[in-house]
């Protein structure tokens, strides 16, 4: 079932940021971002069956109807900071985001809570708080390239419930450990690791080829 006008998700974000040139090779720039989303669709499960009863509240003519609203929001707020080195030769590119993602809703699933009140803004399972990224291209002797790129990033965290009706509303879905719906796995190696390196040479094609 649908509202009768639903609000179009809007989103309003804004930044302000500095940068600077060091030396004639060396410079760097920090940012910060602030986002807002409004408006987002959700979902309610309502006429879910009583755990104990098995009696649906709205009616026993119908199984589990589905509600979909506009009241979700989520925002992320965003420390961004960059230095680059640019020789004849090589450049070299360092990056790091601090972020902070919340939101009312999951990210990669469809939640259908059966009460409003459950969409409350938490920590999102888009919350990656930090992330490096290495990335350079040097020339080399015989016409060759070397460049590469290395993303390091802290895990993010999903969804989790305590596996059983706890409020007795008819949905597990919404039963969180200590009412927090996110967890995240601590350690180095729960860390997003990858290394790309590419060794290239171009050659000159006749024309038109």
């Amino acid at each position: 079932l649908l509202k009768d006008r639903l609000k179009a998700p809007a989103n309003h974000q804004w930044s302000i940021g500095v940068g600077h040139q060091l030396t004639d090779r060396l410079a760097f720039s920090l940012d910060y971002l602030n986002q807002r989303v409004s408006n987002a669709p959700v979902s309610l499960a309502m006429n879910l069956s009583h755990p104990v009863t098995r009696v649906r509240p709205l009616t026993s003519r119908f199984g589990t109807i589905v509600v979909y609203d506009d009241f979700g929001d989520a925002r992320f707020d965003a420390l961004l900071f960059s230095l680059t080195y640019d020789q004849r030769r090589t450049r070299l590119n360092f990056g790091y985001t601090l972020g902070w993602a919340h939101s009312e809703f999951g990210d990669f699933t469809t939640n259908d809570y059966p009460d409003s009140s459950a969409y409350n803004l938490q920590r999102s399972e888009g919350d990656e708080r930090h992330r490096f990224v290495f990335s350079g291209l040097t020339r080399l002797p015989l016409g060759l390239e070397l460049s590469g790129i290395t993303i390091l990033a802290s895990p993010r965290p999903f969804l989790v419930t305590v596996g059983a009706d706890v409020n007795q509303n008819g949905s597990p879905g919404d039963d969180w450990p200590d009412g927090i719906r996110t967890m995240r796995q601590d350690g180095w190696r729960h860390w997003y690791r990858t290394i790309d390196l590419r060794l290239g040479k171009s050659f000159p094609m006749p024309h038109g080829a």
